[in-house]
């Protein structure tokens, strides 16, 4: 997931610097496209609550990972380890429950931007006065393929959540080296903890540059 954060992150990034061009900006500024800059705006204000409750339901799986660490005993007397797995299995079917809403949400936006709902019937295409020098979407089209490679690689590794599960069920259901199997749960929360923070840091990536995309938008309207 941080991957993908990083690759929308760089795509925002080359969408504001597309937006910024002054051909860009007069071309979006005509009387025809009015509807479709404004459609824009609303989609990167939906997207910005959607990277703040994602944050928050990052914080959550932060708080829920951090908690199971701090109660793994260092011996194996600890009869609470067992009520804190529970307990984390818990927030985590809360937390999976509410990314898969804001999934929902997401492709509500997706159904925001089709062609049909974003340009006037009478005008499918936008009409730019001439064709800029510098084809800033090229960059963009190779900047997705080396995201995409990035993507099939962590894909085939797996993701730390799942590693983290794994862990869990060899701990629960094995009866033999239950101290390297506590330590192996260790080692998968210490690598989500990791993760959690890389996606943090996407999320705020992606924040700002949607700020910038809002801000050139919102040029836009009152060029």
């Amino acid at each position: 997931m941080s991957i993908g954060l990083a690759g929308l992150g760089d795509l925002y990034k080359c969408t504001s610097d597309v937006l910024g061009l002054p051909l860009t900006q007069q071309g979006l500024s005509l009387h025809q496209h009015e509807k479709c800059v404004n459609v824009l705006l609303d989609t990167t204000s939906t997207l910005l609550d959607t990277c703040t409750a994602t944050r928050d339901i990052v914080l959550q799986l932060k708080e829920a990972t951090n908690f199971l660490r701090s109660s793994l005993p260092s011996k194996m007397t600890d009869s609470s380890i067992e009520s804190s797995i529970s307990n984390y299995i818990s927030s985590r079917k809360r937390i999976v429950k509410s990314a898969k809403g804001l999934v929902l949400s997401l492709k509500q936006v997706d159904e925001m931007l089709q062609p049909e709902k974003v340009l006037d019937n009478d005008h499918h295409q936008l009409t730019m006065p001439c064709k800029p020098k510098s084809n800033k979407w090229s960059l963009v089209s190779k900047l997705m393929q080396r995201r995409e490679i990035e993507w099939e690689e962590q894909a085939e590794k797996g993701n730390e959540l799942d590693n983290v599960d794994a862990a869990l069920r060899a701990f629960c259901f094995s009866k033999t080296a239950e101290a390297k199997k506590l330590q192996s749960v260790d080692i998968t929360l210490e690598a989500l903890d990791k993760g959690v923070e890389s996606i943090e840091k996407g999320l705020d990536s992606v924040s700002r540059q949607l700020i910038e995309t809002r801000a050139s938008l919102s040029s836009i309207i009152s060029f």
